[in-house]
Protein backbone atom coordinates (compact mmCIF):
# COMPACT_ATOMS: atom_id res chain seq x y z
CA UNK A 1 0.00 0.00 0.00
CA UNK A 2 1.21 3.48 -0.87
CA UNK A 3 1.16 6.70 1.10
CA UNK A 4 1.79 10.14 -0.31
CA UNK A 5 1.75 13.81 0.65
CA UNK A 6 2.27 16.90 -1.47
CA UNK A 7 2.43 20.05 0.63
CA UNK A 8 3.97 23.49 0.72
CA UNK A 9 6.46 23.88 3.57
CA UNK A 10 8.59 26.76 4.81
CA UNK A 11 11.94 26.53 6.60
CA UNK A 12 13.21 28.78 9.41
CA UNK A 13 14.69 31.18 6.84
CA UNK A 14 11.29 31.68 5.19
CA UNK A 15 12.22 29.70 2.08
CA UNK A 16 9.33 27.85 0.40
CA UNK A 17 9.44 24.19 -0.62
CA UNK A 18 6.99 21.96 -2.42
CA UNK A 19 7.46 18.71 -0.52
CA UNK A 20 6.49 15.65 -2.57
CA UNK A 21 6.52 12.51 -0.45
CA UNK A 22 5.67 8.99 -1.53
CA UNK A 23 6.35 5.60 0.01
CA UNK A 24 5.32 2.01 -0.46
CA UNK A 25 4.03 0.17 -3.50
CA UNK A 26 1.90 2.37 -5.76
CA UNK A 27 -1.05 0.73 -7.49
CA UNK A 28 -2.59 2.44 -10.53
CA UNK A 29 -5.22 4.26 -8.41
CA UNK A 30 -2.57 5.53 -5.96
CA UNK A 31 -0.31 6.71 -8.77
CA UNK A 32 -3.13 8.51 -10.59
CA UNK A 33 -4.20 10.25 -7.37
CA UNK A 34 -0.57 11.31 -6.80
CA UNK A 35 -0.27 12.75 -10.33
CA UNK A 36 -3.57 14.62 -9.92
CA UNK A 37 -2.50 16.04 -6.54
CA UNK A 38 0.91 16.99 -7.96
CA UNK A 39 -0.64 18.92 -10.85
CA UNK A 40 -2.99 20.72 -8.47
CA UNK A 41 -0.25 21.74 -6.01
CA UNK A 42 2.26 22.76 -8.70
CA UNK A 43 -0.36 25.09 -10.18
CA UNK A 44 -0.64 26.89 -6.82
CA UNK A 45 3.04 27.80 -6.35
CA UNK A 46 5.42 30.27 -7.93
CA UNK A 47 8.27 27.98 -9.02
CA UNK A 48 10.72 30.88 -9.26
CA UNK A 49 10.51 31.34 -5.49
CA UNK A 50 9.76 27.73 -4.50
CA UNK A 51 12.17 24.80 -4.32
CA UNK A 52 11.15 21.19 -4.87
CA UNK A 53 11.86 18.32 -2.50
CA UNK A 54 11.20 14.82 -3.82
CA UNK A 55 11.09 12.28 -1.00
CA UNK A 56 10.54 8.80 -2.36
CA UNK A 57 13.29 7.18 -0.31
CA UNK A 58 10.89 4.52 0.98
CA UNK A 59 9.11 3.82 -2.31
CA UNK A 60 9.06 0.37 -3.85
CA UNK A 61 9.53 -0.50 -7.53
CA UNK A 62 6.38 0.24 -9.55
CA UNK A 63 4.40 -2.31 -11.51
CA UNK A 64 4.78 -2.00 -15.31
CA UNK A 65 1.30 -0.49 -15.72
CA UNK A 66 2.21 2.30 -13.27
CA UNK A 67 5.47 3.29 -14.99
CA UNK A 68 3.79 5.76 -17.42
CA UNK A 69 2.51 7.70 -14.41
CA UNK A 70 5.99 7.67 -12.90
CA UNK A 71 7.25 9.13 -16.17
CA UNK A 72 4.51 11.77 -16.07
CA UNK A 73 5.62 12.84 -12.58
CA UNK A 74 9.21 13.06 -13.77
CA UNK A 75 8.12 15.27 -16.67
CA UNK A 76 6.21 17.60 -14.34
CA UNK A 77 9.19 17.83 -11.98
CA UNK A 78 11.57 18.41 -14.91
CA UNK A 79 9.48 20.96 -16.82
CA UNK A 80 8.52 23.10 -13.83
CA UNK A 81 11.28 25.69 -13.29
CA UNK A 82 11.61 25.35 -9.52
CA UNK A 83 14.23 27.50 -7.80
CA UNK A 84 16.16 24.38 -6.71
CA UNK A 85 15.31 20.68 -7.01
CA UNK A 86 16.27 18.35 -4.16
CA UNK A 87 16.02 14.59 -4.14
CA UNK A 88 16.25 12.48 -1.01
CA UNK A 89 18.37 9.44 -1.80
CA UNK A 90 16.42 6.19 -2.23
CA UNK A 91 16.89 3.35 0.21
CA UNK A 92 15.82 0.75 -2.39
CA UNK A 93 18.36 0.33 -5.19
CA UNK A 94 15.83 -1.41 -7.44
CA UNK A 95 13.46 1.57 -7.19
CA UNK A 96 16.37 3.92 -7.89
CA UNK A 97 17.35 1.98 -10.99
CA UNK A 98 13.75 1.90 -12.23
CA UNK A 99 13.48 5.68 -11.90
CA UNK A 100 16.72 6.20 -13.77
CA UNK A 101 15.72 3.76 -16.55
CA UNK A 102 12.45 5.65 -17.14
CA UNK A 103 14.19 9.04 -17.17
CA UNK A 104 14.70 9.95 -20.82
CA UNK A 105 15.03 13.61 -19.87
CA UNK A 106 18.20 13.39 -17.76
CA UNK A 107 16.18 14.76 -14.86
CA UNK A 108 17.80 12.69 -12.11
CA UNK A 109 21.23 13.90 -13.15
CA UNK A 110 20.15 17.51 -12.54
CA UNK A 111 18.99 17.09 -8.92
CA UNK A 112 20.73 18.07 -5.71
CA UNK A 113 20.94 14.86 -3.69
CA UNK A 114 20.32 15.03 0.05
CA UNK A 115 20.11 12.42 2.79
CA UNK A 116 17.06 13.79 4.60
CA UNK A 117 14.44 16.51 4.41
CA UNK A 118 15.97 18.09 7.52
CA UNK A 119 18.95 19.24 5.45
CA UNK A 120 16.79 21.91 3.78
CA UNK A 121 13.84 22.33 6.15
CA UNK A 122 15.85 23.51 9.18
Amino acid sequence: MAKYEITLKTNSKGEKFLYCFGEGFFQMEDAQAYVDALKKEVSKVNPATTSLIIDSAESKPAAPDVVPLLVECTQIFHETPFKTKYYIKDKNIIATNQKKRTDDLGFFDSLTLIDSVDEVLK
